[in-house]
């Protein structure tokens, strides 16, 4: 494959970056993932304003035209003998001495790379995916809000853990009892919401944090061997998404996704504060939905509530809006959400997106 590094495309097996740029030493650099619809990149303004602002707050001198880089994306779509793609804008520190930076950087790393789309079946949208619940809490943002940084760790793990891959250490942390808590402004206000991350015991009463069944045996749900590698109930369905709670065990994000849930007429999401990334198509689904009459609310939420969700759905810019049709919780325990389908709010609304971005794109 062909990329664009700094200036040049050239073959990606040649590509030379050299051992001192900070983005490698440190993760310091940030990325923006999208797509192109008809070869011209949807809502490009947008990713590269939080592109431009999360490296002005680094240091990172970084300021490429919108039409510029459409130039440089259409240049590389066309060496890959790519009609649309898949669009990664990395843009590192660049060079420095071995150390923590004692000022602004002045020659970043430049990079974009391109492949082709994943497909997308008919059949596929209307079964929807899994979203199972993650031991793998939320990290807390780099600053005030989240920024789309090369330090991916977090990420990384949670989708080992999804893949059955990580090793627990404290085996007896997997048992978390739920305490009630006040329940925030939200779908339900006659019934108790719990907060997982917080332990309390009243008697005999002790369940499981997902809300979905009673407690595993120790031999179910903990480790086994000399390597306390986990036992899960079973392993994710093909495409499903992780879903990881904030340390207050809120609501945040999925492993590469923003949430959305519906219950009785109102579409909910967690809100900045949670510590998500400010997805930009979760932005602009919130605008579509709400220019079309919906009431959208950003708040705290807990899994109960969404539990509870009439329907659920992702966002992503590769992916656009992705229907959830089962909420598994870390034990593998399963709830159909609504029929068990995508549900009609979900397919209007993805119909809605399409369509601004053949608008959008013209």
């Amino acid at each position: 494959m062909k990329i664009w590094l700094n200036g040049s495309i050239v073959d990606g097996g040649e590509a030379v970056i050299s051992v001192y740029d900070h983005g490698f030493l440190y993760g310091l650099g940030l990325f923006e993932t999208f797509r192109t619809y008809g070869g011209k990149p949807y809502l490009l303004e947008r990713h590269l304003d939080r592109l431009c602002s999360g490296c002005m707050e680094l240091g990172i001198p970084f300021a490429m035209k919108a039409d510029e880089l459409r130039r440089e994306i259409t240049a590389l779509l066309v060496a890959n003998g790519l009609a649309d793609g898949y669009i990664r804008l990395t843009v590192s520190a660049g060079v420095g001495e071995l150390g923590l930076p004692a000022g602004d950087y002045n020659a970043p790393t430049v990079l974009i790379l391109a492949k082709s789309l994943p497909p997308a079946g008919a059949d596929a949208l209307r079964r929807g995916r899994e979203l199972r619940l993650l031991r793998t809490r939320r990290n807390s943002p780099e600053g005030t809000v989240r920024f789309k940084s090369l330090h991916y760790m977090n990420n990384i793990i949670a989708k080992r853990e999804m893949l059955g891959l990580m090793q627990e250490r404290e085996p007896q942390s997997f048992h978390l009892q739920q305490q009630v808590v006040q329940q925030p402004e939200g779908p339900s206000n006659d019934q108790k919401w719990h907060r997982p991350d917080q332990v309390q015991e009243s008697g005999n009463e002790r369940s499981a944090v997902s809300g979905l069944g009673q407690e595993q045996s120790n031999e179910q749900s903990l480790v086994s061997g000399r390597d306390r590698t986990v036992h899960v109930a079973s392993l994710p369905s093909p495409g499903a998404e992780g879903l990881m709670l904030s340390r207050d065990g809120w609501l945040t994000e999925g492993i590469v996704s923003n949430l959305f849930f519906l219950r009785q007429g109102v579409i909910y999401t967690p809100c900045i504060e949670t510590g998500i990334l400010p997805g930009v198509t979760r932005a602009r689904v919130i605008e579509l939905a709400r220019d079309t009459g919906y009431e959208v609310e950003e708040g705290l939420y807990t899994w109960e509530q969404l539990l509870e969700a009439e329907e659920v759905w992702l966002t992503n810019s590769i992916q656009e809006l992705v229907p959830v049709t089962r909420l598994s919780d870390w034990d593998g325990l399963e709830r159909k959400v609504g029929i068990g389908e995508a549900g009609a709010l979900t397919l209007e609304l993805l119909d809605m997106y399409r369509s601004d971005t053949e608008a959008a794109t013209l």
